[in-house]
């Protein structure tokens, strides 16, 4: 009866550990499938932020280019201005208006700048956090592995001192 009753008490210590070994694999599974949908969001936001900053790069060379453009409009103007005294002063005023477009756009492609730069500085945030992310499954999932070969470990022992307790 003794052994019986020890029997009985291994196999509900046993079916308690399996127990728990299975809510682990279950916890494993969905912290697993949650960590894998966040890395997918983090890549999706990674190529909507590499797109934004190819197009913020373009921006940055079509205002580069239209500078160019304003810098020789100016130096077309200046050219004028000595041929022509009469328009002397209404050229100044179109040499200036420019002047402020081309401050405007230069004050434009430094925030166009800015912002790309923190836009790239978030992309790589979100690649270290992933990573991270990644980093952290993986350390849990081989603690759950550790865990699961223990649980295997207790179990075959109580098999083995059962089939012990079954030969005497």
């Amino acid at each position: 009866q003794a052994m019986t009753a020890e029997s009985r008490k291994m196999e509900e210590t046993s079916e308690e550990l399996q127990q728990k070994n299975e809510k682990l694999n279950a916890r494993l599974e969905r912290e697993t499938a949650r960590a894998e949908k966040e890395l997918e969001q983090l890549r999706l936001e990674k190529q909507r932020l590499q797109t934004e900053t190819r197009n913020l790069e373009a921006d940055k060379e079509h205002l580069v280019l239209e500078s160019n453009e304003l810098s020789r409009r100016v130096q077309s103007v200046e050219e004028r201005l000595q041929a022509m005294t009469a328009e002397s002063r209404k050229m100044e005023e179109t040499s200036e208006e420019l002047q402020q477009k081309n401050e405007k756009l230069n004050a434009q492609l430094e925030r166009e700048t800015a912002r790309a730069e923190k836009a790239e500085a978030q992309c790589n945030e979100l690649a270290n956090q992933s990573h991270k992310t990644l980093s952290e499954l993986e350390h849990a999932k081989q603690q759950l592995q550790g865990e699961n070969k223990q649980t295997q470990a207790i179990t075959d022992l109580e098999r083995l001192q059962e089939l012990e307790q079954l030969r005497l």
